[in-house]
């Protein structure tokens, strides 16, 4: 008898929980207003908070998609915030024969390529990586194979590997894909597999991969490092052993730079920027949570009070305090549980919402999915919050008797002391969503505030489209300039374009070439200024066709603009700065007619105008030295480049951005600049059609992923709040005749 009372005692518990249950769910299938309130508040306020845990999960929580994701690594020769400096072929080459905490090494580079041979020609984001960058991912080909040891040598069979995704819209799912050629950037490759759908790397598009050849005396620091970690080795010990091979590499070549190698996981470059961003939101929903849990005790309060004899009865009968508690936290628990469902449905519809915007700056959003974390992480938000919100209440009201409860009747004191409770709960739920409505409305005016800021020229109307030259068909300047004068020739009216230019960059771009520069000859810079004499000073040039000011609506504020005869290669070279640069060096003094000296090319130029200013950088990107609007820039026309080379650093003019001002819709004119281009060249990829407009919104992608999250949430709030108190101010009028003695049940 003794070995059986805890069977009886677990029994009798498991009887009573089952009586509660079917109590619990009688009783609300019997208030369906008061279900249908609760429920739909839960929902809202826990589907926030699960979406949110499902973006972080996948994003942050989750392993990489490669076998032994916490043993890959980056390894930089300097790190510093947002990236970091890569390695030298020599570096590298060392790091990877003299290393013994690392199993593997490989560097990878990544290119823009112009791929054509079996379709329209397409400028695709490229990588080329050493052969064994595949097999150290654990990543294995969905047709043919990955590349050979020796196709990573010089003069070698050249191989390439393509995604899915070029595999699918590219090249139309062609089952003959294996063995094919295609053309990159003028060299003939052979297709020699095709990687699975699912792979995707470091949040690059990577649609064509190809060997990386080494030069191992070449001393750019181009390359990046991914290693995997032995299993007995960490990163600490991966880090020292580098920083030994690194000491030995500076004394073997005279090198005084203190820089040590920072091995960093992978994950933590992949999601480096997220973390700031997503991790914040939690307050947010944090706030909608207790909205929510405010709205469902404010429903159980009104209820409770209603259901007052029905304890004092329940008390009297024999009911002690634990069973009265276990009958009420088993209501609020249902409740909680059928809003947590609920909330995974609005789940699902949020995440697809979100897949099918693919917001910028938010990595591995293909992975978003409903697994079996974000369903445990529901399932304890949901009891939690029904036992938070029910616990108060079962104390309270399972302390009663049935003579206290006759007496409070005809009493207004302890109604008095309920009705001021359920206040407060409703002022929490209004000032917490307050909260929220006034920092989405700050960040909302902000953003109006910096989309509409003046930027110097005109967005409508503007179509840009980006076209680079290869050096196999264009070696010189002199073929570069013809071309790019060809198709300006071509575009000149046809129908839909109003002007026509070329740029070697656009407003609002961060990776704007900079020029040295010096005035000489004695110029007199102001009276408040010393002359610079042979000094050097750094701002951003553009090389452009004679008509861009005009096309893009910039105001030429004094001097005059290029004429066709500027932009001729016998020409004397002449520039535009703008107004920033004339005001930083010229003061009050009328800058037409100096000259200054273009270091680079030993070129020396007469300033023939002042054009207004132009934003140089990001509009979210003010703190950057580079994209202050107040940052000085100078124009050159671009036939004038060609007699001074394109050896690097200075590659300049054979990327351009031509830039089309349109009368009708702008990207209706986009299938015509593109037949142009061909109709010069058909095997040259156009990339980066976009409206000037979008260019503008992807200059604050960052400030507009950050906000519109907290709009949501904060209109998620409203709904909360108001629906909460409108659903309670109508659960209370109806419980008013629907409630009758003692139990509750009419």
């Amino acid at each position: 008898v003794a070995l059986n009372v805890p069977h009886a005692g677990m029994w009798s518990w498991l009887a009573n929980l089952s009586q509660d249950l079917r109590y619990g769910l009688r009783l609300l299938l019997k208030e369906p207003g008061f279900t249908a309130t609760a429920v739909l508040a839960l929902a809202i306020a826990i589907g926030a908070n699960v979406a949110l845990f499902s973006v972080v999960n996948a994003v942050l929580l989750r392993p990489l998609p490669y076998p032994d994701a916490g043993k890959l690594m980056m390894v930089w020769k300097l790190r510093f915030p947002g990236g970091g400096l890569g390695a030298s072929p020599a570096d590298f080459l060392a790091w990877r024969s003299q290393n013994q905490s690392f199993q593997g090494m490989a560097a990878f580079v990544r290119r823009t390529l112009d791929l054509s041979g079996q379709g329209e020609p397409v400028q695709v984001e490229a990588m080329g990586v050493s052969p064994d960058f595949f097999p150290l991912l654990g990543v294995q080909p969905a047709r043919g194979r990955l590349f050979q040891p020796e196709e990573g040598v010089l003069d070698s069979t050249r191989a390439a590997l393509i995604s899915n995704r070029l595999w699918r819209n590219w090249l139309h799912l062609n089952p003959d894909v294996i063995g094919s050629a295609v053309t990159l950037s003028g060299k003939l490759y052979t297709i020699v597999g095709v990687l699975p759908a699912s792979f995707s790397f470091m949040n690059t598009p990577g649609d064509v991969f190809v060997p990386l050849i080494l030069n191992p005396t070449g001393t750019d620091h181009s390359l990046s490092v991914l290693a995997k970690l032995r299993p007995s080795a960490t990163r600490e010990q991966a880090e020292a052993e580098l920083a030994v091979i690194a000491t030995r590499l500076r004394a073997a070549s005279g090198d005084t730079s203190p820089f040590n190698p920072s091995v960093v996981p992978l994950a933590t470059d992949v999601v480096s920027n997220a973390r700031s961003l997503l991790l914040p939101l939690f307050g947010a929903v944090g706030c909608v949570l207790l909205i929510g849990c405010a709205t469902l005790a404010n429903l159980l309060l009104a209820r409770a009070t209603a259901r007052r004899k029905e304890m004092a009865v329940r008390s009297t009968l024999g009911a002690d305090r634990a069973r009265l508690i276990a009958q009420i936290l088993t209501e609020s628990v249902l409740l909680a549980l059928a809003g947590g469902f609920a909330g995974l449905l609005l789940t699902r519809w949020l995440l697809i919402l979100v897949v099918a915007l693919r917001p910028k700056g938010l990595p591995r959003i293909e992975e978003l999915n409903i697994d079996s974390h974000v369903v445990l992480f529901s399932l304890a938000v949901s009891v939690i919050t029904g036992v938070l919100c029910g616990l108060g209440l079962a104390l309270r009201a399972s302390r009663v008797s049935l003579e206290a409860t006759l007496k409070e009747e005809s009493s207004s004191v302890a109604g008095s002391r309920r009705q001021w409770l359920r206040g407060a709960l409703v002022m929490s739920e209004v000032a917490a969503s307050l909260v929220l409505l006034i920092g989405a409305g700050l960040l909302i005016n902000s953003f109006v505030r910096l989309v509409s800021v003046y930027r110097g020229f005109r967005t409508d109307h503007l179509l840009t489209i980006q076209i680079t030259l290869p050096a196999y068909s264009y070696p010189d300047g002199h073929r570069v300039n013809a071309f790019y004068q060809q198709v300006l020739n071509r575009l000149i009216g046809l129908p839909g374009v109003q002007s026509a230019s070329m740029a070697s960059d656009l407003p609002l771009a961060r990776g704007v070439e900079h020029v040295s520069f010096s005035f000489r000859e004695g110029s007199k810079l102001g009276a408040d200024r010393e002359p610079i004499g042979e000094g050097w000073d750094v701002r951003a040039l553009y090389l452009v066709s004679p008509e861009y000011l005009s096309t893009m609506g910039t105001r030429i504020l004094s001097g005059r603009p290029f004429t066709n005869r500027d932009n001729q290669e016998a020409a004397p070279p002449v520039v535009i700065v703008n107004r920033t640069f004339a005001q930083e060096f010229f003061s009050k003094e009328d800058p037409i007619g100096r000259r200054l000296h273009l270091g680079p090319w030993d070129l020396w130029c007469t300033i023939i105008g002042v054009s207004e200013d132009m934003k140089n950088g990001g509009l979210g990107d003010d703190q950057l030295w580079l994209s202050k609007p107040a940052f000085g820039s100078i124009y050159l026309p671009h036939a004038l480049l060609p007699p001074f080379g394109y050896d690097p650093p200075w590659n300049m003019g054979r990327t351009m951005y031509l830039v089309a001002r349109t009368t009708a819709e702008p990207l209706g004119v986009a299938d015509i600049l593109r037949r142009a281009v061909w109709s010069i060249d058909p095997n040259e990829a156009v990339a980066e059609v976009k409206t000037m407009e979008e260019r503008v919104m992807d200059s604050v992608a960052s400030r507009r992923l950050g906000m519109w999250p907290l709009v949501i949430f904060a209109g998620m709030a409203l709904v909360l709040a108001a629906g909460g108190i409108y659903g309670l101010a109508l659960w209370e009028r109806a419980v008013r005749t629907y409630y009758r003695w003692p139990c509750g049940i009419a």
